[in-house]
């Protein structure tokens, strides 16, 4: 009878860890996926000189927007964060996971208040008045945009493969001696019968790459809140 527990114990934990990994996975390509399409509509968009490609393509962004990526994004966010509380990795534990979760939260940010620029140009774009010179400013913001997202995506990518920085002072607190010494050599820890295995990386290599990928995000946003008053002028 106790076999018979501990077997379906562990097959539960097995099929909701299984559910959760594979949850993030999907929910993270699906948004890589629909980040990717997004942005060839918005490329279509901007220098098309069909007016029904235009057109297509802003509501085809809308809709993408809408309906695939913002749902995709609070799936990857919430799994992602369930899956880290769930593991021996935890939510507040690792430096990598929090910087994880704060970019995923400012891409929502950001993206929550582009999609209401993307409904309206969307429908500018309807009017039978719309020429494809028009509302040029706003076109290129869109695609400025769909390139930062891209970036945020792939910073998080990058700090899940290379896990930099080590624990914070809460993991230094809750981690076993021997996961806090896995910590230390490798980068990851192991929760019962799970093992860590060595990263190729070192540990200075990884915090440099990592904080490259954060570095490189915050520095497309800044210049793309610097070019937009540059454009505005010359468009002008």
């Amino acid at each position: 009878m106790r076999a018979f527990t501990r077997v379906t114990g562990s097959a539960v934990s097995f099929t909701r860890k299984s559910a959760s990994y594979t949850a993030h996975i999907v929910a993270s390509l699906g948004w890589l996926g629909a980040i990717l399409a997004y942005l060839a509509l918005a490329v279509a968009g901007l220098f098309g000189d069909d007016l029904t490609v235009v057109r297509s393509a802003y509501r085809s962004m809308a809709l993408i927007g809408w309906w695939v990526i913002l749902p995709c994004s609070v799936g990857a966010l919430i799994t992602g964060a369930y899956k880290s509380w769930d593991t021996a990795w935890g939510v507040f534990r690792h430096w990598w996971i929090i910087a994880k979760i704060g970019l995923t939260c400012l891409g929502l940010t950001v993206l929550i208040k582009h999609l209401f620029t993307v409904s309206e140009v969307a429908d500018a774009v309807s009017l039978t008045s719309f020429q494809t010179s028009g509302l040029r400013l706003e076109r290129l913001q869109l695609l400025l945009h769909a390139i930062g997202g891209l970036l945020v995506v792939c910073a998080a990518t990058v700090l899940s493969v290379i896990k930099p920085w080590g624990l914070t002072a809460i993991g230094q607190r809750t981690a076993l001696p021997r996961q806090r010494l896995n910590s230390r050599r490798i980068g990851t820890s192991a929760r019962g019968r799970e093992t860590a295995t060595a990263s190729p990386l070192t540990s200075g290599w990884r915090r440099l790459l990592g904080i490259h990928a954060i570095g490189l995000t915050l520095l497309v946003l800044i210049a793309h809140a610097l070019m937009l008053p540059m454009l505005l002028r010359t468009t002008h």
